[in-house]
């Protein structure tokens, strides 16, 4: 999940719909509908309003240390992503694909 918020902060820019859209892509193999995204952007944002108020648990949740934050992305918000990769990587689309 690190690894792929990782990559969604460095390939889908600085849009908080682009990445979800990217991962989900990356995910499942198609191209989400709005009704895939918006639960995906409500966490994103419960996350990142949770995280910043709790800056340890965002360093231990984005991989802080060993791995090092990308360059100017606050723990908070690699977190945030980190949690939405989790749940990307656990649905039953990409479970069950092919």
């Amino acid at each position: 999940a690190q690894a792929l918020a990782r990559r969604l902060l460095h390939e889908a820019g600085p849009d908080a719909e682009a990445r979800a859209a990217n991962g989900f892509r990356l995910a499942t193999g198609r191209i989400p509908s709005a009704a895939d995204l918006a639960p995906l952007l409500r966490l994103h944002r419960a996350e990142l309003e949770r995280l910043r108020a709790d800056p340890e648990a965002a360093r231990a949740l984005a991989g802080e240390p060993p791995v090092p934050n990308p360059q100017g992305v606050p723990s908070a918000e690699l977190a945030a992503w980190t949690s939405v990769a989790n749940v990307l990587l656990n649905l039953d689309a990409l479970l069950n694909r092919g």
